[in-house]
């Protein structure tokens, strides 16, 4: 990921929200070589913890604002986030339907 990450994106409130149940550190949002997002410590070498990005944490990502959630960029309807069989993916309630990844909202 990139040091210069915007304040008000999914990486950052990754940053700000998610702690490390082993060390304590702060988890960040990372993307595998197959182009799979997952979270991982940032106290790497030394703690190698990762986790899965849940769908219920993207939801409340997309809440953080009183609960208004998160609008679509395309066509101003809602996202949601959903649990697939190759991990969480997002997509707007409209028709069509825009997809999203996790570095992208």
């Amino acid at each position: 990921m990139r040091e210069d990450v915007k304040e008000d994106t999914f990486s950052a409130y990754v940053k700000t929200h998610k702690k490390c149940p082993i060390c304590g550190k702060q988890m960040q949002l990372k993307k595998s070589k197959k182009g799979k997002f997952f979270l991982a410590c940032m106290g790497y070498p030394k703690c190698k913890t990762t986790a899965f990005v849940e769908a219920d944490f993207v939801e409340e990502y997309f809440n953080r604002n009183g609960g208004t959630g998160q609008k679509c960029l395309r066509c101003k309807y809602s996202l949601k986030a959903e649990k697939g069989i190759y991990g969480v993916y997002i997509h707007c309630c409209g028709q069509p339907v825009h997809k999203y990844k996790l570095d992208e909202i």
